[in-house]
């Protein structure tokens, strides 16, 4: 399956951006029957030894409080693009660890609690400690969205 596009981007020393997965049957139909896009979305959030327990939780407060504010309203519906993001977050120390598994978020009535479901699976991941094996992460996430079957706008 091609992939048009892969985002990986360093977001300071805190959060790495890639992209993700959902089944190539939703994929298609969304894609058909919206006429949008969807973006996959992988959040690799650095849960080592480096990262202090405050700024640790200043990580995951910052996540759930963008999910948790009207991501619909704020950035589907205004997003003239994509109408469907499919995320996931994975914590890295010494390997990726801990995920949340893939949310679909779409722009309806449905998404917002889907977004709120996400931020609660966010806020329940904990933090390890270790290395920072912040290229053991892309590299699994990055094999993730090239196996997963998805073929993503972006």
């Amino acid at each position: 399956m091609l992939k048009r596009n892969l985002v990986a981007a360093t977001l300071g020393a805190a959060t790495v951006l890639t992209v993700t997965v959902i089944s190539a049957t939703e994929a298609n139909a969304a894609v058909l029957e919206l006429g949008l896009g969807i973006l996959e979305l992988g959040l690799g959030i650095d849960a080592s030894s480096s990262i202090s327990p405050a700024n640790f939780n200043l990580q995951i407060d910052a996540y759930e409080n963008i999910f948790r504010d009207d991501f619909v309203g704020n950035f589907l519906s205004s997003n003239p693009t994509f109408n469907t993001i499919v995320v996931s977050a994975t914590l890295f120390a010494s390997s990726p660890g801990e995920t949340t598994g893939w949310f679909t978020i779409t722009n309806d009535v449905a998404g917002n609690a889907q977004a709120d479901l996400f931020a609660d699976a966010v806020g329940s991941l904990t933090r390890t400690g270790g290395n920072t094996a912040i290229g053991d992460t892309i590299a699994a996430i990055t094999d993730d969205i090239f196996s997963n079957g998805i073929d993503s706008d972006r």
